[in-house]
């Protein structure tokens, strides 16, 4: 599946589908998720591999909401962010335990 590269920056390129996913996020919580996704910066390399980072934010209602995102980063290269979506409180404080959460 090829998906169209719609931001680049250098630390970050973002996928077409990603941007189309965080869309889906309802009271201000897409907008605080991507805010969250900049403590990323300077993920280490995965060798192309897909991993995923997991994170809680608050919406415009004070709802918590518990999200993952799927990225990859080459050697040297930017950090593709390739989805994201909701999870369930569990899944969180269970990827807390593997150290897999945004801080």
């Amino acid at each position: 599946m090829d998906a169209k590269q719609k931001y680049t920056e250098e630390e970050f390129e973002i996928d077409e589908y990603f941007l189309e996913q965080i869309k889906n996020y309802s009271n201000g919580a897409g907008i605080k998720i991507a805010s969250l996704i900049d403590h990323m910066y300077g993920t280490e390399t995965t060798y192309g591999y897909i991993q995923n980072k997991t994170g809680v934010v608050h919406d415009d209602n004070e709802n918590a909401v518990f999200f993952s995102v799927d990225y990859f980063r080459d050697e040297d290269g930017p950090i593709v962010l390739m989805d994201t979506y909701e999870i369930s409180c569990d899944n969180y404080l269970d990827s807390i335990n593997l150290n897999q959460n945004i801080i």
